[in-house]
């Protein structure tokens, strides 16, 4: 695998956590977020968001 993995996050103005993750070409990543959930991100950027809170 080759390529620059980079992850950005921020708290949304409505309070949102918001995670934008970037793959690169030839790999997936397994990403957890704040409320215990997690999501594949393909190669490429994406974005995710969730609410910011306790774990269920």
């Amino acid at each position: 695998m080759r390529g620059r993995i980079k992850v950005r996050r921020r708290i949304t103005d409505d309070g949102r956590f918001r995670l934008e993750p970037t793959v690169p070409p030839t790999a997936t990543a397994t990403v957890t977020v704040p409320d215990g959930s997690m999501f594949q991100a393909a190669p490429g950027e994406r974005f995710h968001t969730c609410g910011v809170g306790s774990r269920p």
